[in-house]
């Protein structure tokens, strides 16, 4: 993008200028690791500049409007800081790329769903929702109950229900059965979890006993072929 074209005022369009825009964001999202200052700073950047556009334009497309609705979402959420100045997603760098055991077909990440963001694959927010809370799910799965990474998890689901909701206004601005899913849902599906995980782990500590001693009478037995 030419900073100075810009500054000329050459552009023709807002759409013109969001084209160049997009490129800038794409490349920056692109070349640059997942959590690192350039990537969440054009992941800002991209949402001010929705909002900016959304200010300045009309667009009666209801999906666009979806569309940049849950991209502006994903940011916010992603790039939530705690009271420290901390982004609270940082701890899921942590996580491997590739577990051995995943618990998904797909191995979901941030980046995932930013990709299917930018692609626009999702148009409804109980779609983008599902695959968010996946990934918070496999975060909580393939780590311990008390590590910062599985409580960071909980953390920031809660977080994006809130913004999700303030941002939908509650369901006035935009509807949809996603909304339905609340703190107190969480702490359902959180006690679920943990049942299955608890289970899985007795089950997995009762397979690695290795087998009791066969009795002396057992053993004095002889086998005829």
């Amino acid at each position: 993008i030419d900073i100075r074209r810009i500054e000329s005022r050459q552009y023709s369009s807002i759409n013109e200028l969001s084209s160049d825009l997009k490129l800038m964001f794409d490349n920056a999202l692109l070349y640059n690791e997942p959590g690192s200052m350039i990537y969440r700073d054009a992941l800002n950047l991209q949402r001010l500049f929705i909002e900016k556009k959304r200010n300045l334009t009309r667009d009666d497309s209801v999906q666009n409007l979806v569309c940049e609705l849950l991209t502006c979402l994903f940011i916010q959420t992603f790039n939530y800081e705690d009271q420290d100045g901390q982004y609270i997603s940082d701890s899921f760098s942590e996580l491997p790329e590739q577990a051995e055991n995943e618990p998904f077909d797909i191995v979901y990440t941030f980046d995932m769903i930013r990709q299917n963001l930018d692609q626009r694959r999702y148009r409804r927010l109980d779609a983008f929702q599902t695959d968010l809370f996946k990934v918070f799910e496999r975060a909580r799965k393939l780590t311990l109950p008390h590590s910062k990474v599985y409580q960071d998890s909980i953390k920031l689901e809660k977080i994006y229900i809130r913004l999700r909701d303030e941002i939908c206004q509650h369901g006035s601005l935009l509807r949809s059965p996603a909304l339905l899913f609340n703190e107190d849902r969480l702490q359902h599906e959180l006690v679920r979890e943990r049942t299955e995980k608890d289970s899985l782990a007795k089950t997995n500590n009762q397979n690695s006993i290795s087998p009791t001693k066969s009795s002396d009478s057992d053993e004095n037995k002889v086998y005829v072929s």
